[in-house]
């Protein structure tokens, strides 16, 4: 009756942003390594999985035995099986043309959560986010050129402290 696997790549951050507490809870970013993730991901889809979930705290940032996020995703999809990837949540850094060509796989499903927090740089400096409105807007119209009917879903934090009508 299990048709989803949630495959924990990630732990952990390194962002301290002013509003989360995961870096105080559950330590600083820390990665699994390719094959205990890739052994786990072969025995989902060996136990008749049709999806895998990539899920980490942040996982744009990740790094193991020489693979960054987008090399690990290209590793899991070599995986032989009928089996389809989705990620989880991913922070708007270090989202390159490689990662979001990644998405012409068939395997790959045309979905991403992309975390936003705010849709002010003053608020986002004020949160310490690692990205402004301009660079969170290239890589969604990076996103849409190449596919224009991706789903893209985000989170918005209203009421941040100090926040006024006109960043509201």
């Amino acid at each position: 009756f299990h048709t989803r696997t949630k495959l924990k790549v990630q732990d952990g951050c390194d962002n301290f942003c002013t509003f989360c507490i995961i870096p105080f809870v559950r330590g600083r970013a820390s990665s699994r390594a390719v094959e205990e993730i890739l052994a786990q991901a072969r025995e989902a889809v060996r136990g008749g999985s049709k999806e895998l979930v990539l899920t980490g705290v942040n996982m744009s940032r990740y790094e193991s035995d020489g693979f960054d996020f987008a090399a690990l995703v290209e590793a899991i999809l070599e995986i032989p099986g009928d089996f389809r990837v989705r990620i989880s949540s991913l922070e708007p850094d270090s989202l390159d043309e490689r990662f979001v060509e990644l998405f012409a796989h068939p395997k790959m499903a045309p979905h991403l959560h992309l975390c936003l927090q705010s849709g002010s740089d003053r608020i986002l400096l004020q949160m310490r986010r690692m990205y402004t409105v301009a660079s969170y807007r290239q890589i969604v119209e990076r996103i849409r050129r190449r596919f224009p009917d991706f789903n893209l879903t985000t989170d918005i934090i209203v009421g941040f402290p100090g926040e006024d009508d006109r960043e509201f």
